[in-house]
């Protein structure tokens, strides 16, 4: 009887503690940079100025290119002139070298990780309907 209950002990607190080992998923939390409004971060004003492309395959086709969206962006630095940056989300072309990052320092980073909302055949998008999704490390 004592080794029933020992045993039993052992497999009821063997199961709790491998059923606690198991890491869930860090959920991403962007921040959402609507069209020609600026948001602040930190000590920076974003600004989604244009969308220059928007070639990104549209649901409910089938492509042969993958497709891209370019942005041009504006990051203001408190007590800084305005700089204007050019990222493509998507495919790239060989010479082309713009990635994701939008601005880093020590502190902290800043990263486009999409552009809402995505094309599909049946509705064009209005470029004021475009937003812009930003994670900040």
């Amino acid at each position: 009887m004592k080794n029933t209950l020992l045993l039993l002990s052992f497999i009821l607190f063997s199961t709790f503690l491998f059923s606690q080992t198991k890491e869930g998923k860090t959920p991403i939390i962007t921040i959402k940079a609507p069209y020609n409004q600026p948001i602040i971060i930190k000590n920076l004003s974003i600004r989604l100025v244009d969308v220059l492309e928007d070639s990104r395959c549209p649901t409910g086709t089938t492509c042969v290119w993958e497709g891209r969206a370019k942005v041009l962006i504006e990051v203001t630095e408190t007590g800084q002139d305005p700089i204007q940056k050019e990222l493509i989300l998507g495919k790239k072309l060989p010479e082309e070298h713009t990635g994701y990052s939008l601005y880093f320092n020590e502190a902290f980073t800043i990263k486009v990780v999409g552009l809402i909302p995505y094309p599909s055949a049946e509705n064009k998008i209005e470029k004021d309907s475009y937003t812009l999704l930003l994670l900040v490390n």
